[in-house]
């Protein structure tokens, strides 16, 4: 996907395709739906390694190893925070409406919004400069 439309495109298909899908976990009121949205999640997928080309590039061969330790261990903090919160908003919220879970994880991604405006001058900055 990075081939053909590149990191930054892939980035933004990766965070719609998982907004979607969290959207539609959220409101499903049957069981097939969740099958009917997991290839969509399954795309989103490709967000995080488009991020992290991204990040990546913006480093000097001489840092990619500290690079990489902090998002191994963001990554592994996520692993470690995620559960405990996600159900722990689930057991607050399931009486009343199981899917809120679902739409905080989509929300979540509200936050990447003034983000990628910018990370898109910056490619055009760069393409330029080369």
């Amino acid at each position: 996907m990075t081939k053909r439309f590149g990191e930054r495109w892939t980035l933004v298909v990766g965070i719609v395709a998982d907004t979607v899908a969290f959207l539609g976990f959220g409101f499903a009121t049957q069981g097939w739906m969740a099958f009917a949205l997991s290839p969509l999640s399954a795309i989103g997928g490709v967000g995080l390694p488009a991020l992290q080309a991204l990040m990546s590039a913006e480093v000097g061969e001489d840092r990619q190893g500290e690079l990489q330790g902090v998002l191994a261990s963001a990554q592994s903090l996520t692993s470690i925070a995620g559960p405990p919160i996600g159900t722990t908003i689930f057991s607050l919220t399931v009486p009343g409406f199981p899917g809120a879970v679902w739409l905080v994880a989509a929300a979540l991604y509200l936050l990447a919004v003034p983000v990628l405006p910018r990370l898109f001058r910056r490619g055009r900055a760069a393409a330029v400069a080369s």
